[in-house]
């Protein structure tokens, strides 16, 4: 008699399982549900010497299935919880966006409801402190906020995975679960966060208000006003309509003009797809070419755009105004390393094509195998006759680590020696660029932005295009 209760509060069990389990739609027993069942064994173990035990066992049986009923009936529909996703709509790589997870419920409760949300992230971003979060429902049924930040390592198009929802019931003996799919693609674009950070170096050289701009009289193209003739200036400066309305020689004068033509030449060969930290090199340049777009654009000038490997990638003609920093943004944004040698003619060849004016030439690249300086330095002399040329080059910051290791063992003095030749040949090329008359700016990689844009308007406030 004894045996065969056993067996029956066994199959009873398995069954009680079963339904939550299996039966139940998304609803499963928790820890605390499965160790509350667990104790019907503990009488019934017993039961085997002492009879009376089995009723015991019974009465603990049924009282703990009630309240596992009665704890699943606590518990919410899992499609009476709603979940919204907030950011921006132009997401910034390397760095952290914020991001708004909303969590509320159809109708209020008696008491609060924990939900346990886990956010499954886009495959190239990183998420903080995530992905595990708690949302915690007051009875007035107003919603709670999860905020976490993303730190995308890849420009592009991507999604999120499903949020799940977890509900416990009050007693947390059963949880539901559900798995939402939210509408949510994101385009990670260039770095455009920092532009908020870099905007005050802008600004430094700009107008203040209350101030009249300072004008620089020349032979420009620039018209500056109408002033009486003397007998110093040009025959050809008189302005005839002028003169004949107000009955005197007037004479037209002008400013040297302000604006430069801008063009940013974006190397995107094999060298520039290395990593640095989280990016890669031409990750980091394209975000230091947005800033100089932007920090130009303030300044007036027209800000063009040719990104090449092998072949020319993109080109964007230049023009100034705010709308040519979206143009530029989503040129930049679909920008890939190609796993190709860069062609240097080829790019310098496409320029001279569509650029004959003189403009000032910001050539984004890196310098780290033997081929580079055959390629680059005869091709930059015939660019530098018609523009003025700035090379740019990102120096990996741990390989300048390794040429400074202390030589704890035979292999770091060999890393040691092999990254100081790198470094005494790359410093020979930009010395050979240098000796060209061409400028030149060699940077780590981690400092290009701040670099860059203190160069290019040092260039601006000192130096005539």
């Amino acid at each position: 008699m004894v045996i065969e209760s056993s067996r029956f509060f066994d199959s009873s069990l398995l069954h009680v399982l079963r339904v939550f389990v299996v039966e139940v739609p998304n609803t499963m027993l928790t820890r605390r549900g499965v160790g509350l069942l667990a104790v019907v064994a503990l009488p019934l173990f017993f039961a085997l010497w002492i009879g009376a035990l089995v009723w015991v066992a019974l009465a603990l049986f049924v009282g703990i299935v009630a309240l596992i009923v009665l704890d699943s009936r606590s518990v919410p529909p899992a499609d009476a919880i709603a979940v919204a996703r907030e950011h921006e709509p132009r997401l910034s790589v390397g760095t952290e966006n914020p991001v708004t997870l909303t969590v509320g419920i159809a109708h209020g409760r008696a008491v609060p409801l924990v939900v346990r949300v886990r956010e499954e992230p886009p495959p190239t971003c990183v998420i903080a402190p995530g992905p595990f979060f708690t949302a915690i429902l007051p009875p007035a049924g107003e919603p709670d906020e999860i905020a976490y930040t993303l730190r995308p390592t890849a420009r592009g198009h991507y999604a999120f995975g499903p949020v799940t929802l977890r509900i416990p019931g009050v007693r947390n003996l059963v949880v539901r679960q559900r798995a939402l799919s939210l509408d949510d693609p994101i385009r990670v674009y260039p770095n455009i966060r920092a532009i908020r950070t870099h905007d005050f170096a802008a600004r430094r050289f700009l107008p203040s208000p209350g101030l009249r701009r300072t004008r620089r009289p020349g032979e420009g193209s620039e018209f500056e006003r109408l002033r009486e003739y003397t007998p110093d200036d040009e025959y050809r400066r008189i302005d005839w309509k002028a003169t004949a309305r107000w009955g005197k020689p007037i004479a037209r004068t002008f400013e040297a003009e302000r604006a430069w033509t801008v063009i940013l030449l974006l190397d995107a060969g094999r060298l520039m797809g290395a990593p640095v930290g989280d990016l890669t090199k031409l990750d980091v340049a394209v975000n230091a070419a947005l800033l100089v777009a932007h920090i130009g654009a303030r300044q007036g000038d027209r800000i063009g755009l040719m990104a090449f490997a092998d072949r020319l990638e993109a080109y964007v003609p230049p023009a100034s105004g705010p709308r040519q920093e979206g143009v530029l943004l989503e040129s930049l944004y679909a920008i890939r390393a190609q796993p190709t040698a860069t062609d240097y003619r080829e790019a310098f060849t496409a320029l001279a094509a569509r650029r004959p004016q003189r403009s000032l030439v910001i050539l984004l690249t890196d310098i780290t195998d033997s081929y580079t300086p055959r390629a680059l330095v005869p091709t930059l002399a015939s660019v530098a006759a018609h523009h003025r040329v700035i090379v740019v080059t990102l120096r990996d910051p741990e390989l300048d680590a390794l040429a400074h290791q202390p030589p704890s063992d035979p292999g770091a003095i060999y890393t040691r020696v092999a990254a100081e030749r790198l470094g005494r040949e790359r410093a020979l090329l930009l010395a050979t660029i240098a000796g060209r008359g061409i400028e030149t700016l060699d940077v780590p990689a981690d400092r290009l932005s701040g670099a860059l844009i203190d160069t290019y308007l040092d260039l601006k406030r000192h130096a005539p295009l």
